[in-house]
């Protein structure tokens, strides 16, 4: 059954002294100025509506929390499923500040197929359980939150994606800026973990003390990977195996990537452009350089760091080369159908585009490293497999 709450004064206000209790399977609200909204569902509802620039407080008690349209204010906006899920039905949710949380034992917010939409300056999240994260920003934001051991992954279309607080789940962690620069301003944490930036112009650094903890494989990619100075990107290897590093820089300007863990062999390759420096526990690691003279400003910087001893499939410069250049044809394929999507007026491209990032992930497995790569290296156009 539908409710509908409006309050049209000058300062409409909805559940300004006490939530409103309600019973319902839809809630729409409308309040006015900077009236607040405060609504508490008992059994799961979709909620849509707007107000002026008061804080909009929405709880289901049981079941799930649908946002089920535009949920729109100026002001913070706070979700919370306290025995469930938050879901997205339509809508986009938009303010200044929002906080997610779903509370359920396997408590999730947003799915991979339908993340939540937000329009908003910064994001706090929590998951539970195997609950994941799943959120598609259009314009830049803060986040921080953590998901137990669900994945999280959370893309900005525009603008910076920046930690501000603490990102962690004992899942992979995947945090896209497409068109803008990723700041791991605070400390990420996973087991496999992708932090991308615009590939053309952004970068993935910290403005602060910020670390990335991972215990499986790291993936940075974007047209710069930390700079030689203070913003610089810590890495904290958590897993006691092989830790194994593969750099495929664009020719920008020099990078510096701080490694710290129990590091037992750091097998390096560098795709041409610039000398990288890699420094590990405050030893710089020396780059060999191979591959062309000079990839060109077309190809993203990429850093990946494994688990997996690939040196057996990837003995040779030739076939390093062409595993480097097919992670980087993966990402610019990510970002070329992310843009013909929008171009097309899709305002928010299908979360499948996450397929990509997956695939990024499964080429690095041990199967994958001792078949599939080393195969598509053996079918690799002559021009490139002669690049190096």
């Amino acid at each position: 059954n539908l409710v509908t709450l409006s309050a049209l004064g000058t300062v409409g206000e909805i559940g300004a002294t006490g939530a409103v209790q309600t019973n319902a399977t839809t809630v729409v609200f409308t309040g006015t100025g900077t009236g607040v909204v405060a609504i508490t569902e008992a059994d799961g509802a979709s909620f849509a509506g707007t107000t002026g620039s008061g804080n909009v407080t929405l709880v289901s008690t049981t079941g799930n929390l649908s946002v089920g349209g535009d949920i729109t204010t100026t002001g913070n906006v706070s979700l919370t499923a306290s025995a469930g899920n938050i879901t997205r039905i339509a809508g986009v949710v938009r303010g200044d500040s929002l906080s997610l949380v779903a509370g359920g034992s396997d408590g999730s917010v947003g799915s991979d197929t339908l993340p939540i939409y937000t329009q908003v300056g910064s994001l706090s999240f929590a998951a539970n359980g195997q609950g994941g994260v799943f959120v598609s920003e259009a314009d830049g934001i803060n986040i921080s939150g953590t998901a137990g051991n669900g994945t999280i992954a959370v893309a900005s279309l525009a603008g910076t994606l920046a930690v501000t607080g603490s990102v962690s789940s004992l899942g992979d962690v995947s945090l896209i800026a497409y068109t803008g620069d990723l700041l791991a301003n605070d400390a990420v944490s996973g087991n496999n973990v992708l932090l991308s930036a615009d590939l053309d112009n952004g970068s993935v650094r910290s403005l602060d003390a910020g670390v990335v903890n991972v215990n499986g494989i790291l993936a940075l990619a974007g047209h710069t990977i930390g700079t030689r100075s203070s913003d610089s990107l810590k890495i904290n290897l958590t897993s006691s195996a092989n830790q194994n590093l593969f750099v495929y820089p664009s020719a920008a300007s020099e990078s510096v990537v701080y490694l710290y863990g129990p590091v037992e062999k750091v097998p390096t390759y560098v795709g041409g452009g610039s000398v990288r420096t890699v420094v590990y526990n405050s030893a710089s690691i020396a780059i060999s350089s191979g591959g062309p003279a000079d990839v060109g400003a077309s190809q993203p910087a990429l850093l990946v760091i494994t688990p997996v001893d690939m040196s057996f499939a990837y003995s040779t410069e030739s076939q390093k080369w062409a595993l480097a250049y097919d992670w980087g044809q993966t990402l610019r394929q990510a970002r070329t159908s992310l843009a013909t999507m929008v171009a097309s007026g899709v305002q928010r491209p299908d979360w499948t585009l996450d397929s990509y990032w997956a695939q990024f992930f499964e080429s690095l497995t041990p199967a994958a490293a001792g078949k599939n790569q080393l195969n598509e290296v053996d079918q690799k156009p002559d021009d490139e497999q002669n690049r190096e």
